[in-house]
């Protein structure tokens, strides 16, 4: 599924020894999340249950109002991909993300998804 995003944020996190990164882009008619536990920069995150070092990802659309009564796909449990970080510097995170995803429960989605993405996203 290709698709631009017009806007978008990123956030970067630390707990004692967990590091997090999320980032969120939107457009009319999608709405892509990716959070990360375990993040350490460069490299590849598995995209499954939101153990550390892995990658969760949820897509919702259109209108993003949400799962109830709108399609909705996630990768909780049933996940398969990848999220890879190809660099990461203080103005920039580029990469990929290539994800199977489910129906998420009580969204009228019916069948899985695939989303294959490259990412060039500016830090603030």
């Amino acid at each position: 599924m290709p698709w631009n995003a017009a806007g978008g944020a990123i956030q970067f996190s630390s707990s004692g020894t967990i590091n997090g990164m999320a980032w969120v882009a939107s457009n009319s008619t999608y709405t892509l999340g990716v959070n990360t536990t375990g993040f350490v920069g460069v490299g590849s995150y598995g995209v499954t249950d939101p153990t550390a070092g892995h990658a969760t990802v949820s897509l919702i659309g259109p209108g993003n109002s949400g799962c109830t009564g709108s399609t909705c796909w996630n990768s909780l449990l049933t996940g398969v991909g990848t999220f890879t970080v190809t660099s990461l510097t203080a103005t920039r995170i580029k990469g990929t993300l290539t994800v199977t995803m489910q129906p998420t429960a009580g969204s009228t989605a019916t069948t899985p998804i695939d989303v294959n993405v490259t990412f060039d996203i500016g830090i603030p």
